[in-house]
């Protein structure tokens, strides 16, 4: 599964009418590397899907994603614009006893740890993505907490130049404290 990082962006700034002929050029591209042999489609606003078959070896699949980062390695030409794509991809592995949605899940669960990790990056599924994918789902939802409780607090430190005593540039440190556990040994 192949995300386009970019699109938010480019509907908000340039409109709709330029990120559908931006998608259409990107779907250009993905289907001439993708030949015959592999079926591709479109799968939301910004996603497609790839499904292929014969590889072997992990370097093969390897290859294949280098590839189309590659595709997109200069920016696409778009009336008198010039737009990078960004992408991030989830790669799972079909096994026949598995249904067909666990598949899509999975893919979906690599390509939010991919954007996690950054502009441009794959991951590939696999069963510890679940359990890492949940905890920073909990982390998430618990800061979300914390800031609504007023849990956190800032400390700044400043980074100072020995010999000059100047100031260079601030620490943030964010310190999350539970209110009760004060309030109770205070």
């Amino acid at each position: 599964m192949l995300d386009i990082d970019s699109l938010k962006y480019i509907k908000n700034t340039l409109g709709y009418k330029v990120v559908e002929n931006y998608i259409a050029q990107i779907a250009v591209k993905l289907k001439l590397y993708c030949e015959s042999t592999k079926f591709l489609c479109r799968y939301s606003t910004n996603r497609f899907i790839i499904i292929f078959e014969g590889i072997h070896g992990m370097g093969d699949y390897e290859a294949f994603i280098r590839g189309i980062y590659e595709l997109f390695s200069t920016p696409l030409k778009l009336d008198r614009y010039e737009l990078d794509v960004d992408i991030s991809m989830g790669i799972s592995f079909y096994n026949r006893e598995e249904d067909k949605e666990k598949l899509i899940r999975h893919a979906e669960t690599a390509i939010f740890l991919a954007k996690n990790a950054g502009k441009n990056k794959y991951v590939f599924y696999s069963s510890d993505l679940d359990i890492q994918s949940y905890k920073q789902f909990i982390l998430r939802n618990d800061l979300r907490k914390a800031i609504d409780n007023n849990q956190l607090m800032f400390h700044f430190q400043p980074i100072v130049n020995l010999k000059t005593n100047e100031i260079l540039a601030a620490e943030v440190l964010l310190i999350g404290w539970a209110k009760q556990w004060i309030s109770k040994n205070s």
